[in-house]
């Protein structure tokens, strides 16, 4: 169904094309999650709330049973592929802006009133990432640097959750439209609209405005932590996501599956 060897984009000689094409990305993530969670499932481990930053929370809820295996995997593929031509564009790209609080947002006052700058992630405290036109790319970098924060530019060819996905939100909310959608297995936590869910009316509606919309990851994992339990199990192998959990809430477990599959260290319902 994909047209690709995925194993050989994940573990092969393909996989140093990853960073570079946002298509192989979607796929191999898809891959990689599926398989953690169902390891995990098998072991007796149950969720109880999924929860991803950006692409991460389309993975939640196309593995939290909303679509047939077959349908998800055609609609992460669809994802990426509309990401890899918007990429191709060139347009737009992210800057993470890292400092205290007062100066983020002085800083992002000081853009938005001369240049198209949305805010895509309030990620934490001290961490907030913005989406802006790649034209205006040195005189921002002028702005931030007067500002006294520090940036990181992401370089990943997309302006994400913000009017830059215009056409590629279109596009996948067409996609999303055409698909038979369940209830979900697992309760899962919109970063965007800030709520839990599992109604089948919800995820169809969610999916098609979550490009568009910021990640408000720091309520996300606020308030998961007031709701549940602070123990988080990664699908994954990301050490932003840990480092993005702990800086929210230090008191936090937080364990990758691959660990957590070898030691049986937390609780089997996290």
């Amino acid at each position: 169904m994909t047209g690709f060897d995925v194993r050989d984009l994940c573990w092969g000689r393909e996989s140093f094309q990853l960073k570079n094409n946002p298509l192989f990305v979607h796929l191999v993530l898809f891959v990689i999650s599926g398989a953690l969670l169902k390891a995990l499932l098998e072991k007796g481990y149950k969720p109880s709330v999924m929860v991803g930053h950006s692409l991460g929370e389309v993975l939640a809820v196309l593995w939290g049973g909303a679509f047939s295996v077959e349908d998800s995997l055609y609609l992460i593929k669809r994802r990426g592929e509309l990401f890899l031509q918007e990429k191709e564009q060139n347009k737009s790209d992210m800057v993470a802006l890292i400092g205290e609080e007062e100066q983020l947002l002085e800083c992002i006052r000081s853009l938005q009133e001369k240049f198209e700058v949305y805010v895509a992630n309030y990620n934490s405290k001290k961490q907030i990432v913005v989406s802006y036109r790649k034209e205006d790319y040195c005189n921002i970098i002028e702005i931030i640097s007067k500002s006294g924060i520090k940036s990181v530019f992401l370089n990943i060819g997309n302006g994400c959750h913000s009017p830059f996905l215009r056409n590629i939100d279109r596009s996948f909310s067409e996609e999303v439209e055409k698909l038979f959608v369940r209830k979900l297995d697992y309760t899962v936590y919109s970063v965007s609209f800030n709520s839990f869910y599992s109604e089948e009316n919800l995820i169809k509606e969610y999916l098609k405005k979550h490009m568009l919309a910021p990640v408000y990851w720091q309520n996300a994992i606020s308030n998961i932590c007031e709701s549940y339990k602070k123990e988080f199990v990664i699908l994954g192998f990301s050490k932003v996501m840990k480092g993005l959990i702990i800086e929210n809430i230090p008191a936090a477990k937080v364990v990758y599956a691959s660990n957590l599959l070898k030691e049986n260290s937390i609780n089997k319902e996290v």
